[in-house]
């Protein structure tokens, strides 16, 4: 076989990868979705209004606890996805080993600050929940939860290594297990008329139980993954932290953006106000779903195609993604504006408080500039060039958080997107869309080909 048909056959394989894990991306998703249309009125019904935002807002804890991890999980990502790029399989186990012994003494670390702070801190007063029964379980709840998302920062480090070694149809396939398990738990939970406690470590103790079963098969599945103390190198986890740090940095930009919304609207307004919110959130992730499944399964075939200077095929990805994205989410967002008050309505019986016009068309605004960063962005992740977008982002969520605090007091919970949408400018137009810009007129210059 001659170098270009190599090529050539790299290029399929990498693209029937992407196909596969977008096909399960979809799947998965259509089950996360058919999945939350029936579990959100049965929780709700079974809550209340009060306790179904708590528990939602403790959903919303888990993104925090899971990707505080120093940046190392993506980093591994990162990282392995070059090494199986060059067909290094001691050193992806180098970087596997290094890198779980970190997360697991982290995963150890956070524990023992969790305990900490549920001995000192009120949270049913933090959280300004006015139901006496709700209050009084509130902190056990918040201790329980934050214990059970600790477990899982480890564990998470599955998802990175099927991503990197382009199974990320694997996980869709364990994310669609979790999903229905959850539903289920959801079920049980109301049949049985569980508090809130008790409800919290039903529902979401499975994604833990799917999460540890996924590691177990990937263990059997890739003949390098195996664990063992004696390969911890501090050297590269040196090197882990220098590629995860700026990782890190726009992980907690992300976490802020997406659980700073219930947290403030809990404290500020109270937690009934987090339910028209979260579930205007919850109809439009339906279309942002989509989003994530097409440009999920590229970035890791960046950073493998950019490990064989695969540039053209590179640029070729970012066009076609923008285009698709740009399609299946903000045109169809679009169209079904008008009909997200009444959809909600139907999806809850009536049952929750409905969202204003003005906040529903916020929040597609929001969502569509979103949309249109995020091919930029994840090709900027694939071939790790990303310090000049986290600085910026950072920019953006202090912005935000700024422009929020401002607003909140004037236009309730409208002030939610319209801070979003004011902060994250200056990320989108300059830290994103700029430097891709600048990177692509470089790779598409024929002096750069030439070198190559």
């Amino acid at each position: 076989m001659t170098t270009a048909e190599k090529k050539q056959e790299r290029i399929l394989t990498r693209e029937r990868s992407i196909l596969a894990f977008f096909s399960t991306s979809v799947a998965s998703r259509a089950i996360g979705i058919g999945a939350q249309l029936i579990q959100v009125p049965i929780a709700l019904h079974h809550l209340g209004n009060e306790a179904f935002g708590l528990w939602v807002t403790l959903f919303s804890l888990g993104f925090v606890l899971a990707f505080s991890d120093f940046g190392v999980g993506l980093g591994i990502q990162n990282r392995i996805a070059d090494a199986l790029g060059k067909n290094d399989l001691v050193t992806s186990k180098r970087i596997f080993n290094t890198g779980m012994i970190f997360l697991i003494v982290v995963t150890v670390v956070l524990i023992g600050v969790c305990s900490c702070v549920a001995a000192f801190v009120d949270f049913a007063k933090l959280l300004r929940v006015t139901d006496p029964i709700v209050a009084k379980e509130t902190g056990t709840a918040v201790f329980a939860t934050a214990i059970l998302w600790c477990m899982n920062i480890p564990l998470g480090v599955g998802q990175r290594i099927a991503y990197a070694s382009q199974l990320g149809w694997a996980h869709n396939v364990a994310q669609s297990v979790s999903q229905v398990l959850f539903l289920g738990c959801v079920i049980l939970g109301a049949s049985l008329q569980l508090p809130l406690t008790a409800f919290c470590l039903l529902t979401f103790a499975s994604s833990v139980i799917v999460n540890a079963l996924f590691f177990v098969f990937l263990s059997r599945r890739l003949s390098w993954l195996s664990f063992s103390y004696g390969h911890f190198e501090s050297s590269l986890l040196s090197e882990l932290g220098h590629v995860g740090f700026f990782f890190l940095l726009q992980q907690i930009c992300a976490i802020v953006l997406f659980t700073a919304p219930p947290i403030i609207l809990s404290a500020s307004l109270g937690a009934a106000e987090v339910t028209p919110f979260n579930l205007t959130q919850r109809v439009l992730n339906l279309f942002m779903v989509l989003a994530n499944a097409i440009l999920l399964p590229i970035w890791p075939a960046y950073t493998e195609a950019k490990a064989r200077n695969d540039w053209t095929w590179i640029l070729r990805t970012l066009w076609r993604s923008l285009g698709l994205v740009m399609v299946v989410t903000i045109i169809p967002m679009i169209a079904v504006g008008p009909f997200v008050p009444p959809l909600i309505d139907w999806w809850t019986q009536g049952g929750a408080a409905l969202p204003s016009e003005g906040l529903v068309w916020l929040m597609i605004v929001w969502n569509a500039l979103t949309v249109l960063q995020q091919p930029f962005s994840y090709f900027l992740s694939g071939i790790s060039e990303i310090r000049i977008p986290t600085l910026l982002s950072i920019l953006s969520t202090v912005m935000s958080l700024f422009a929020i605090y401002v607003l909140i007091p004037h236009y309730g919970v409208n002030a939610i997107p319209m801070g979003l949408i004011g902060g994250f400018i200056p990320f989108i137009f300059i830290g994103t869309l700029w430097q891709s810009l600048s990177i692509i007129r470089k790779l598409s210059s024929p002096k750069f080909f030439a070198e190559r």
